[in-house]
């Protein structure tokens, strides 16, 4: 399993990098729902921040002209890879029954840094998770 793994280098990384605060995580955010609005099969972005940490959790329903899970999965890759800073990134997708999920983390230095994750939510995708399964 690879949470447990993907938890730990998060901790590492925490001891490590300061977190995004003020403007830069204010900009991170916008940055991140502006990237779910560029997505023709997301609805209704939400972004916010959830913890002392500054974990930013941005979430959207899935449209009704998706077709699969793995759309859902190339779309949740192309939102990371508008908003993910160049130096160091790392993530992890996990699909539930109730919504597809990717956590992340991503630094450009060690003074400037956010975790989160991203959620793809709604009817439609947990229709298209039971006829996949």
């Amino acid at each position: 399993m690879v949470e447990p793994l993907f938890d730990e280098a998060l901790n590492a990384l925490r001891t490590k990098v300061a977190r995004s605060v003020g403007d830069n995580l204010l900009g991170f955010e916008m940055d991140l729902e502006a990237a779910l609005l560029e997505e023709e099969l997301l609805r209704n972005p939400v972004t916010e921040r959830c913890d002392a940490e500054s974990t930013v959790t941005a979430s959207a329903e899935l449209g009704p002209d998706a077709s699969t899970l793995q759309q859902v999965r190339e779309l949740l890759s192309r939102v990371w890879q508008r908003v993910c800073y160049p130096g160091f990134q790392a993530t992890s997708v996990e699909l539930r029954a109730d919504k597809a999920e990717l956590r992340f983390m991503t630094a450009v230095t060690q003074s400037l840094g956010v975790t989160g994750l991203i959620q793809v939510t709604g009817p439609h995708y947990q229709k298209l998770f039971r006829k996949d399964r």
